[in-house]
């Protein structure tokens, strides 16, 4: 197998150079380091205190925010491997085009929307800095139970799982998935059965595979048409969710990658979630374009699960987790009633006896945070109401409010 090597790779634009890959007292003593963390082999042997150089931060890039750019560390460019892996071995090439109409049979037309620009959207993009600025105020941060953690942690790994019995995650809408499957998807479900499926000796080659794509991802920057831009945040959130929920329990990978990892998530979520996550009909309580409420609705389940990733990182690294408030007011996932019809006009009649039940509006993801209304009785009728018809997706967020805030 032949491997590029790193000084004739091109080096990419508004990158930094690779970092340094040994403690300072190996490569002082230029000895290879073996990079454990905090300490690596040698220097614990020795007993000496074992440094890691600092990373630099990157330069402008589309999916960045200029104002924490030089807090995000980088890892080495990857280099370019092949291996017998099945499907997941090919090169997938994610065309520049919108696409569209993933089924050509149903008439969809992702173009003419009415999304509600979110107003607040910049602290997704944010928000991997609040443990660190709260850690020393008088933010309150949530309590997750370490049994709350696990649960959150085999819920998520479930999603991909179900990659191997050709179901998707419930945060993809079926109508992303039938008939010409974005390749960007496709490409994704290919990579992450490889990893589920990986023998013994080949999980390194597949996750170098899976961070490659990732950064392909991320390099590529927001899409112009909001189809293509939800695919790929739920590629990026489903390679996440693929291989770090491996290190979560094997320490597979350096916490820095982990760390940036997570900023370029939420920074995809970011624009993802900023040209809208509700449709102005909904805002309104009036019945929405099936395909805005297919992009809206795909949109708070994606960024829903890439929170609680994010509440199961926090808490592996001893870092506290906070209400997302950015999130007040967005809508819960409705139930498979709605979410899971399969053509206009059983989806439009689903939706018109929702509304019947609903003319109060829709129930709002703050509504199962605590607050003065909580155990009231119209709060408790109004999640009763709703969890009626709440699918597997719906209930498993319930369950993890009522753990944290009560119910």
């Amino acid at each position: 197998m032949k491997r590029t090597s790193a000084s004739s790779r091109p080096r990419r634009s508004g990158l930094a150079p690779p970092r340094k890959k040994s403690c300072s007292q190996c490569e002082k003593s230029k000895v290879r380091c073996d990079l454990a963390k905090p300490t690596c082999s040698r220097c614990k042997t020795r007993k000496t205190n074992c440094q890691y150089p600092a990373v630099v931060g990157p330069k402008h890039h589309a999916y960045s925010h200029p104002d924490v750019l030089s807090s995000i560390p980088v890892t080495e460019d990857i280099p370019s491997v092949s291996a017998e892996i099945g499907s997941a071995g090919e090169t997938f090439k994610i065309p520049a085009i919108c696409l569209t109409k993933p089924d050509m049979s149903t008439d969809m037309d992702f173009e003419h929307l009415d999304l509600v620009p979110m107003a607040n959207a910049d602290e997704i993009l944010d928000r991997w800095t609040r443990p660190y600025l709260n850690m020393s105020t008088a933010s309150v941060p949530k309590a997750f139970p370490p049994y709350t953690i696990q649960y959150i942690t085999r819920i998520l790994k479930s999603y991909v799982s179900k990659l191997n019995s050709s179901a998707v995650p419930p945060f993809i809408h079926h109508q992303q998935v039938t008939g010409n499957v974005p390749p960007i998807l496709a490409n994704c479900f290919s990579l992450v059965r490889s990893w589920l499926n990986r023998m013994p000796g080949n999980e390194k080659i597949i996750q170098r595979q899976i961070l490659r794509e990732m950064r392909k991802i991320y390099d590529q920057g927001p899409q112009s048409c909001e189809i293509d831009r939800l695919c790929a945040f739920q590629a990026y959130l489903i390679y996440m969710m693929a291989i770090f929920s491996s290190s979560f329990e094997e320490g597979a990978l350096e916490d820095d990658t982990e760390l940036e990892s997570h900023i370029r998530l939420q920074g995809i979520g970011f624009y993802c979630a900023k040209t809208g996550i509700t449709s102005e009909a909904e805002e309104l309580n009036n019945r929405p374009k099936w395909e805005s409420y297919i992009i809206t609705s795909a949109k708070r389940r994606t960024l829903f699960t890439m929170y609680l990733l994010s509440s199961v990182y926090n808490f592996k690294m001893g870092l506290p987790n906070f209400v997302a408030e950015e999130l007040r007011g967005a809508f819960l996932p409705d139930g498979s009633r709605l979410w899971g019809q399969h053509n206009r006009a059983a989806w439009e009649q689903a939706y018109h006896a929702h509304l019947s039940r609903w003319p109060d509006g829709k129930l709002e993801i703050s509504e199962l945070w605590r607050d003065s209304e909580t155990g009231s009785a119209a709060r408790q009728e109004r999640i009763e109401r709703w969890l009626e018809f709440a699918d597997e997706f719906g209930t498993a967020l319930f369950a993890v409010c009522a753990h944290i805030h009560g119910c």
